[in-house]
Formats: C-alpha cells, sequence, structure tokens
C-alpha cells in the first residue's frame, strides 16, 4: 500500500479541498496521512477515515509565522515515511520540494489560487516579491501540478509554459443535505449567506450595507474567520445592524452543508481589483448549489459563466450595495424565478458540479507522478 502525505498550513477542519482529496485516495487503496498546523481556531480535528497530524507553532501571523512552520514541517518530514508527498499552495511547497529531493520521492504540487495574485499580497508589493521570487525558483522544477480552473491554469501555464491538471473545488455528493427546491416566502425569514474567510475583496462590507436597504425579515449570515474580521464588526456596529447582520465564526466543514441548506440566498461576490478573485471558482459557488440556493455573485468571467450557463441565479452588473440589495428583492418579488434557479441548482450539482467525477483523474494523476 502506497503512503501519501498532504501537507498544508491551514486548521484540518477547515480545509474542503484537502478533505475530499485525502479521502479518495484513502478510499482508493493509498494510506493517507494530512498534516496541517495548529492555528487560532478553537475547532477539534475532524473524524476521518485517514490519520491527521497538526505541526504546533509559536508565532500565528506574520514572516516568523511561514518560517517557523516551514522549518518544522521539512524536518518533520525528513523522519516520516511516504512513497508521494502532495505539497498545498506555495507556503508549504520549499519544505516539501527539498524533502522530496532528499528522499526521491514524487511530488505532487497542488495550488489552490493564484497565490501571488491573493488579497492578502495585493497592497504589499514587497511580501508580494518575496513569493514571487520564491515561486519562480520552485515552479520550473516541478512535475506534476494541479489546481482549480483553466483560468488559473492559464495563468500559470503563460508565465512557466507548465501544462497543469484541473481538479475543481466541487462539494462530494455525500455533502448534499437538501434535495428540495426551495421556495421564498415574503412574510418568513431570508436567511443570505457568506461563507469563507472574512477578507478584503470578497464584498462583505457591501453585503451589510445591503441590509439597509432590505425587510427587516432580512438577515445576513456569516460563516468565517479571517484578518477583515475587526472592521467587519466595527461595520455591523457603526449600522446598527447587529440583530440582522450575524458573525458565527469558523465551521468545519462537515458542519457547513447542514447549515448552508437552511438559508436562502448565497452570496459571492469577489472583487476584480484582486486578481487571484478575478480568476477564481470559490468553494462557496458549489457548495451554495449544492444545497439548491439561488446565488448572487459578482461579474467575473468564471461566477459570470457558472450562474448564466446553468441559469442558477443573478449576475450584478454593478458591484454595489444598491445592486445587492436589488438582487435579493428581485428573488423576493419572483418567487417563481427563485424557485427554478433553486431546482437548477441541484440539477446542476447533481450531474456536473461533484467531486467524485474527477476522482478517475486525480487516480491517474497520483498514479503517475514523477520524481
Amino acid at each position: 500500500m502506497k503512503k501519501v502525505i498532504l501537507v498544508h498550513i491551514n486548521h484540518p477542519a477547515l480545509d474542503q479541498r484537502l478533505h475530499k482529496m485525502s479521502l479518495t485516495l484513502h478510499k482508493n487503496g493509498y494510506e493517507v496521512l494530512q498534516i496541517g498546523r495548529k492555528t487560532s481556531e478553537k475547532l477539534p480535528l475532524p473524524k476521518v477515515p485517514y490519520k491527521v497530524e497538526q505541526i504546533p507553532v509559536i508565532f500565528k501571523t506574520g514572516k516568523l509565522a511561514y518560517a517557523e512552520f516551514m522549518t518544522k514541517l521539512f524536518f518533520k518530514l525528513l523522519f516520516k515515511k511516504f512513497d508521494i508527498l502532495c505539497a498545498n499552495d506555495l507556503d508549504t511547497l520549499p519544505p516539501s520540494f527539498f524533502a522530496t529531493k532528499i528522499k526521491r520521492k514524487p511530488l505532487v504540487y497542488d495550488t489552490h489560487e493564484f497565490f501571488t495574485g491573493s488579497s492578502s499580497l495585493v497592497n504589499r508589493n514587497f511580501t508580494r516579491k518575496i513569493w514571487e521570487k520564491i515561486e519562480d525558483f520552485f515552479f520550473p522544477k516541478l512535475k506534476t501540478i494541479i489546481t482549480v480552473n483553466e483560468s488559473v491554469a492559464q495563468k500559470y501555464k503563460i508565465k512557466y509554459r507548465k501544462d497543469l491538471h484541473i481538479i475543481y473545488n466541487y462539494p462530494s455528493q455525500s455533502a448534499r443535505v437538501n434535495n428540495s427546491v426551495k421556495e421564498i416566502k415574503p412574510d418568513e425569514e431570508i436567511k443570505l449567506i457568506y461563507q469563507g474567510r472574512i477578507l478584503h475583496g470578497r464584498g462583505i462590507s457591501l453585503m451589510i450595507e445591503a441590509l439597509k436597504e432590505l425587510p427587516e425579515n432580512v438577515k445576513l449570515y456569516i460563516y468565517g474567520s479571517g484578518e477583515y474580521l475587526p472592521e467587519i464588526e466595527a461595520k455591523i456596529k457603526k449600522l446598527n445592524l447587529q440583530d440582522r447582520a450575524l458573525l458565527k465564526g469558523a465551521v468545519p466543514y462537515d458542519k457547513l452543508p447542514h447549515i448552508t441548506a437552511q438559508t436562502h440566498i448565497g452570496f459571492s461576490i469577489e472583487s476584480a481589483k484582486v486578481p487571484n478573485m478575478k480568476i477564481s471558482t470559490p468553494n462557496k459557488l458549489f457548495d451554495y448549489l449544492m444545497q439548491g440556493l439561488p446565488v448572487i455573485v459578482s461579474k467575473l468571467p468564471n461566477h459570470s459563466k457558472i450562474v448564466n450557463e446553468n441559469q442558477v441565479g443573478i449576475v450584478l452588473q454593478n458591484r454595489t450595495a444598491q445592486d445587492i440589495a436589488n438582487a435579493v428583492k428581485f428573488f423576493i418579488n419572483n418567487p417563481e424565478f427563485y424557485k427554478r434557479c433553486s431546482e437548477n441548482a441541484l440539477n446542476a450539482s447533481q450531474t456536473k458540479f461533484f467531486w467524485e467525477k474527477q476522482e478517475p483523474t486525480i487516480l491517474n494523476i497520483y498514479k503517475n507522478a514523477q520524481t
């Protein structure tokens, strides 16, 4: 039985993609170990059939946090037996690359985004250039690379002349909690949901502002944590919306589908000003569709394509609080349109957007991973 180690810098309870990848490999005969970081999130480790370990760290943020984690990860990998190693995102690549070279084992690199175009780096030129130098050094040397969509793959192909495998962030069919077409009723509580990291550029502030233009029975549920959280808390307090914009914190991936299924409309309104967001296909968008939620999305290429081709929601022509409010009102005032979008969302998630259809590709990638 081949042993695979998948390494990442997140809390194991929060990384859906890592769980799905680990589960696919486990149920197809691999011995799987997932190594993550012991973060500040006070969450229990997920109950899974594969092994999970966490690296304890002193520093939680900043350059020292990355340096500490990479150093500890490198030495941990040196004393672990494995046949294949998978590094997830650029912050795990250096120690993984050197460990596989020393041990002469295959390395799979799974880049979950256009890393150097992420929101945390967009206004930090010096830090971004350091990560770009790191990427420029390692990327041309990689033989097996996975990413999340064609747009990111094309970006890297142009930059490094490398062909990437594409595995979308589709949810597993087992994550489906709701199988019924949803309805919206103006006289009942209407639950809007945002799930994901609380970061700049994700439109969370605009969602909150939109509540001022909506009826009192419309509430926004925000699930996640992140560096932008204090500003969001201040915004809610300033607008006196504490009873309608509800911060629920980070939730383990195995609990989230049950929560999502109880809401009405999902938001994915990333900003085109953030390079990575402009070409993204967020987890949450597919998670919403899996539970039959109609969605409201910003006018970005991948977001628009998914929504328009499958008729599952509304694409904002302008990314403003007023336009968000108008889109919510349109759903409320047009219940048949809402119902049709929900039906289409369920159908799309059942026929197109589910993880299991990608499993043969995943297994082929690992089977042919090169040293």
